[in-house]
């Protein structure tokens, strides 16, 4: 997240000598704790080392994420994304995994926006930094938003929408939108604790989502939302047994295919990193 100076010093043998020294089984303290939010939805190896630990962001680059190089969907039929867009408003951090337990609602907001996240870009979203709880976080709450006035980066598809993809499927074009401003959750069992030395990441895994949706109904161009669900029986039983329409399956997929965690300078969250998964 911070300015970085390119350097031609690797830096790895001592970002790998810090990195010791902050453990994921370090003591849960009380208070707050000031760290930064990132969010990609990639969640591909990045292509460079970068800021493992915010000390040597100074010396070492930023890496960037890569965007899957191929999506699938549950049929194995190909997918091109052009467009993958979320808006969020407000950010707040629970230590309970199942929602609405034991939690005070709106008491950690922490970051307030409204972001608009575009989920096929190679550069980590940064949400800047705030002071978050110093505990132990099993959940992150997303207040989505409906945006009504977009940066000029923004494609205008998005204007009164909280998410928006577009693409094609098999080669046949499609589009899923979503209007409301409900909260996207993404939790787990395992604690995570804040630190100052690494941001918190956020990730959506796209390939993962799409390889979970049978999207082979879609032989015309298709408008998937709130109005035209598009009824598929048995659509995505990895996502949610239940659901029979693929806008079920892609709202509830952003939040079964995310990760949060303490990124450890690769912009991804694997085996090495501390996550809630």
């Amino acid at each position: 997240m911070k300015t970085s100076l390119k350097c031609l010093a690797t830096g790895l043998s001592l970002s790998l000598l810090l990195a010791g020294c902050n453990q994921s089984g370090s003591p849960v303290s009380s208070g707050g704790v000031t760290t930064g939010l990132t969010m990609t939805g990639s969640g591909q190896p990045a292509v460079a080392l970068s800021n493992t630990q915010k000390f040597f962001s100074l010396f070492m680059p930023s890496a960037v994420a890569l965007t899957p190089p191929l999506l699938v969907d549950s049929t194995s039929l190909s997918v091109n994304l052009t467009e993958a867009w979320i808006v969020i408003k407000e950010i707040e951090f629970e230590s309970q995994e199942i929602a609405g337990a034991s939690e005070q609602d709106g008491d950690e907001v922490e970051f307030t926006g409204p972001y608009f996240v575009d989920l096929l870009s190679d550069a980590p979203i940064s949400f800047g930094d705030s002071v978050v709880p110093a505990s132990g976080l099993r959940r992150v709450k997303m207040k989505l938003h409906e945006a009504e006035t977009l940066p000029a980066s923004v494609p205008v598809e998005l204007t009164s929408k909280s998410m928006f993809l577009s693409g094609t499927v098999n080669g046949v074009a499609f589009t899923y939108a979503a209007d409301d401003s409900t909260e996207l959750e993404i939790g787990g069992p395992n604690p995570i604790v804040p630190n100052s030395a690494q941001d918190m990441l956020i990730v959506i895994r796209m390939a993962d989502l799409f390889k979970k949706i049978d999207l082979s109904s879609i032989n015309v161009p298709t408008d998937i939302n709130a109005g035209n669900r598009v009824n598929v029986a048995n659509a995505c039983p990895l996502i949610d047994a239940s659901a029979n329409d693929l806008y079920t399956c892609f709202r509830k997929g952003f939040s079964t295919e995310g990760n949060f965690g303490n990124d450890d300078g690769d912009k991804d969250l694997d085996v090495n990193d501390e996550s809630v998964d």
